[in-house]
């Protein structure tokens, strides 16, 4: 309002001053020679109220076309304000709703994917039970038919037989044929080479780990000293095998929980300088031990009852009472539990000699394994010449 006021003085002061005229201007002519007027030599002067108010009237219309023009101008304003505001808010609005999208989006893939995720894992563990529970069914039917196997004499006349071709084969003391009968196989008689008696060589205790394996008792027969092996063999009945083998299998898994699993049973981790050394020792002190429970080692490289092992069952004994396995009351059950012991060392020397076998060597053995069985298995006799497949 102020700029507009100014502008109104501004157009005031340029409007052209109108002449005024007063009353004696306007004087009546003189009547002049035939009846003629003379008029005044001033021109008339107009009215000032009237140019006045002709002013005025300017001015106020243009006050009004300026107010006009002001309440226009600021409709139009208004008006596109108003527009702005409502793009801006509807764009605000769609960009928003877009992100919420994209929210919920990924929020619905992450919980897809932790759902996917749990079935996975669910799925792992059903899996993890279920091999679990196979595992356990596979060594409940290894026993079941290791204890059907032992107590047919037949099957224990044959591996015999095996066995003392195997040794003699590896002594180098087999000839050049070798003749054997079936009544030799299914009565377990003793070789007819030994003049009705069985070599010394041969009569070590068949041994067992267990789950079917037979270890290699070669060399444990020159120390019947250990763990109470003794060369003799006892007659067991049914009862007693049955009681005997569990006994066995429960010792394995006692001595795989020790080592931290059944896949390091077959480690050598004793060195050669600790082992002579820990052999010093124990020619000084019987009752040494060459470690502790917490690094229990034993030698699967060496022979089974070498100095480290035989310390190494004393440990085992000691690890067995810790954890309260089984009653070790006096020396009898320490004794029986060395023995167990010591069978399981026979069997894991043996299946480390067999695992650093070349593949060759390994056919080899296959081969000759196959034509003992074949040899044995006829009605009548059969005859082995080295060189000469059957």
């Amino acid at each position: 309002m102020a700029d507009n006021n100014a502008h109104m003085a501004d157009v005031n002061d340029k409007t052209p001053t109108q002449p005024t005229f007063s009353a004696h201007d306007y004087q009546p002519a003189s009547a002049g020679p035939a009846g003629s007027y003379t008029t005044s030599s001033k021109s008339p002067s107009p009215n000032p109220s009237a140019s006045s108010s002709r002013g005025t009237s300017k001015r106020r219309k243009l006050e009004e076309m300026l107010s006009m023009n002001f309440a226009k101008f600021q409709s139009e304003m208004i008006e596109s304000n108003r527009q702005s505001m409502q793009q801006m808010i509807s764009l605000n609005t769609e960009t928003l709703a877009s992100v919420s999208a994209t929210m919920t989006t990924n929020f619905n893939s992450v919980t897809t994917t932790q759902s996917t995720i749990a079935q996975t894992l669910s799925g792992v563990a059903t899996t993890l039970n279920n091999v679990n529970h196979a595992q356990s069914a596979t060594a409940r039917s290894l026993l079941n038919l290791e204890e059907r196997l032992n107590s047919q004499p037949s099957f224990r006349g044959r591996t015999d037989t095996r066995e003392r071709a195997r040794r003699k084969e590896e002594k180098g003391k087999e000839k050049e044929t070798e003749v054997v009968t079936p009544m030799e196989v299914d009565s377990g008689d003793p070789d007819p080479e030994s003049g009705g008696a069985w070599p010394e060589s041969e009569e070590e205790p068949e041994t067992d780990d267990g789950a079917g394996n037979d270890a290699d008792s070669e060399e444990s027969g020159k120390d019947d000293t250990w763990a109470g092996v003794s060369k003799k063999k006892k007659v067991k009945n049914d009862k007693e095998k049955k009681a005997e083998n569990a006994f066995k299998m429960d010792v394995c898994d006692w001595l795989h929980e020790l080592v931290g699993g059944r896949q390091y049973s077959l480690l050598a981790t004793v060195s050669d300088r600790e082992a002579n050394n820990f052999a010093k020792e124990f020619k000084q002190n019987p009752l040494a031990c060459p470690c502790g429970i917490a690094d229990f080692r034993y030698c699967v490289d060496r022979k089974p009852a070498c100095p480290w092992n035989k310390g190494a069952a004393y440990v085992f004994a000691d690890y067995v009472e810790k954890r309260r396995f089984m009653k070790v009351s006096g020396k009898k059950q320490r004794d029986r539990l060395r023995a167990a012991f010591a069978t399981r060392m026979h069997s894991l020397v043996c299946d480390y000699k067999e695992s650093q076998r070349t593949q060759e060597e390994q056919l080899q053995k296959e081969r000759l394994n196959n034509k003992r069985t074949r040899k044995t298995t006829h009605l009548t006799a059969s005859v082995l010449v080295p060189g000469v497949d059957l």
